[in-house]
């Protein structure tokens, strides 16, 4: 798989794109040691035919969050793929498939 990386903030995703959330930083297994500790949400994009990458640090996964950095960074009319969180489901009324 063929990695690289150049500024791409001016453009816009396009075609097939997915969008996933995360929660990133420590957590605890079996209960055991300090459950405290830096967590953090981050949110990606992923061009299916480039595989161009951005992600991005949020505070919050909802749905006014979510969908301003989709119409942002996501051409209209473009296919978005997710995993169906309750955020998403304005994206048809917002021009994607």
């Amino acid at each position: 798989m063929e990695y690289y990386v150049r500024q791409i903030w001016d453009e816009q995703f396009h075609g097939e794109v997915e969008v996933d959330e995360s929660l990133f930083g420590r957590r605890t297994k079996y209960h055991k040691g300090d459950p405290r500790g830096m967590k953090a949400w981050i949110f990606g994009i992923v061009e299916r035919s480039t595989n161009r990458l951005q992600v991005y640090p949020v505070e919050t996964r909802d749905a006014d969050t979510l969908m301003s950095i989709i119409k942002d960074n996501v051409a209209t009319g473009s296919t978005i793929y997710t995993d169906g969180w309750s955020a998403y489901s304005g994206l048809q009324a917002a021009g994607f498939t």
